[in-house]
């Protein structure tokens, strides 16, 4: 049985992935970043990636057994770092390291979901969720994605590293929701540089909605400007299940206040009706 809010990622996936993380970051990127999926779950991500400076940890202990490489199990949400193996802390001091990784798409209860993905109680309560409240990131730490995107960029310091870039699978809420304004400006101003978006079914991971997408993100470790509008390409299978690029599509925020709210655009609708006096019914 598939652990709550956690996907298998297939090979094709993987391949389309990784090509993509060599065209908009940086070409030799198996050779000049330390790589460490920390949501590893059977190795998926990694499967073809046979270099020494590849790392994949996961939750369960049970799950290592499926992994090739350096492998080890820890909780990434709420363990300290003391706890990591010495040669990852060796290897990242000072380098540039690369967060590849899938992460769980579960959502505590109450917060707006995702069609197909898990909501559980207690599911998002973690040391990582605790420390994103305090940094005033509003709801968004009630989606387990985002905790991880958070503690990812948490390393960055506690490692020592010189650089951290992302390039990990989510849905699109921490572009375009209101819900999320405060992260968003957490991780694209403060933090990072959008480099490259795909999009493609959701249904491409078992048991989840095809009405809604799946977004893979490249974020280059480096501060921005706000933005309101993420160019993201499009992918899905053609008729011989080949992943194909079929064209783009534009996500927006309001976060420049460029668009009307729905609410003020009906308001404004209102205002443009004809209206008459009737007359007051009464029993």
């Amino acid at each position: 049985m598939a652990k709550v809010g956690t996907h298998y990622t297939e090979k094709d996936w993987v391949d389309k992935t990784q090509a993509l993380i060599s065209a908009y970051l940086n070409f030799n990127w198996r050779e000049d970043y330390i790589i460490w999926d920390c949501a590893a779950g059977k190795g998926a991500l990694t499967y073809n990636i046979n270099t020494k400076n590849v790392f994949s940890s996961t939750l369960d202990e049970e799950d290592l057994s499926f992994i090739s490489g350096r492998k080890f199990q820890f909780d990434f949400l709420n363990d300290p770092i003391e706890l990591l193996p010495t040669d990852l802390k060796d290897a990242a001091k000072g380098s540039e390291l690369l967060f590849y990784i899938n992460p769980p798409f579960a959502s505590a209860p109450k917060f707006p979901t995702i069609k197909g993905s898990k909501n559980r109680k207690g599911i998002s309560l973690t040391s990582t969720k605790e420390r994103m409240k305090k940094e005033g990131l509003g709801r968004s730490g009630g989606q387990l994605f985002s905790q991880f995107v958070y503690r990812c960029t948490e390393l960055k310091n506690e490692l020592g590293c010189s650089k951290v870039d992302l390039a990990f699978f989510s849905p699109m809420l921490y572009l375009v929701s209101k819900t999320f304004k405060k992260f968003r400006d957490y991780l694209l101003i403060d933090n990072y540089t959008f480099r490259k978006g795909a999009l493609f079914p959701a249904s491409e991971f078992e048991g989840l909605s095809p009405a809604w997408g799946v977004c893979f993100a490249i974020l280059e470790d480096k501060p921005s400007e706000i933005q309101d509008e993420f160019n993201l390409e499009l992918f899905e299978r053609d008729d011989e299940g080949k992943i194909q690029s079929i064209g783009s599509k534009y996500a927006y925020n309001n976060d420049l206040g460029r668009f009307p709210s729905f609410k003020d655009w009906i308001k404004e609708g209102i205002k443009k009706m004809k209206t008459e006096d009737a007359p007051q019914m009464t029993s």
